[in-house]
């Protein structure tokens, strides 16, 4: 899943599919969104990029439905399903002290409290109780608890975040074995 588009605006989820006969459009969020507060967004299906209004939102399940300017049956709305929805970057709210959106930590350098590198932050597990930094290392996945226990420091102006490594989270390599 890739959060920043080459528009560089933000992906926040994808349209799944119809719901009901007025148009009404299944929308599957991305990790970490659990409100809908825009009244614009633009969809992106293959290279086509629209913006669209929206005319409604609300809550089903694990899933938003979305009702959009133009689109009012089925018919209309199905060309819509297998859109991504995206967001300008600008029109997150604020973060607190030490909270940070999934795409801010994709790609940061991985270091553990000696400096030495771990690898890159390639993705965030949904785990029951909390999410799990996935690391890419030289020697296989490394999957790390997202929270402050674990994660020490991160910096996004170096691209970097410090982690608090237990035995055995880090896969060894043949040569260590």
């Amino acid at each position: 899943m890739k959060f920043l588009s080459s528009s560089g605006l933000l992906a926040i989820g994808k349209i799944v599919g119809l719901h009901g006969i007025k148009g009404e459009l299944k929308f599957l969020p991305y990790p970490g969104l659990d409100e809908f507060p825009w009244t614009t967004v633009k969809l992106q299906k293959g290279t086509a990029l629209k913006s669209h209004t929206l005319l409604g939102v609300r809550t089903n399940k694990s899933l938003f439905l979305l009702s959009f300017e133009g689109f009012s049956t089925r018919e209309e709305s199905v060309s819509l399903v297998g859109s991504e929805v995206l967001i300008e970057k600008s029109e997150l709210p604020e973060n607190r002290p030490g909270e940070y959106y999934q795409f801010e930590l994709i790609g940061l350098a991985a270091y553990d409290e000696d400096g030495n590198k771990v690898g890159i932050v390639t993705g965030i597990m949904p785990a029951g109780g909390n999410d799990l930094l996935q690391i890419e290392s030289a020697t296989g996945e490394v999957l790390v608890p997202a929270i402050e226990e674990f994660i020490l420091d991160v910096d996004l102006e170096s691209k970097r975040v410090v982690l608090r490594l237990m035995e055995g989270m880090v896969p060894q390599g043949p040569e260590n074995v």
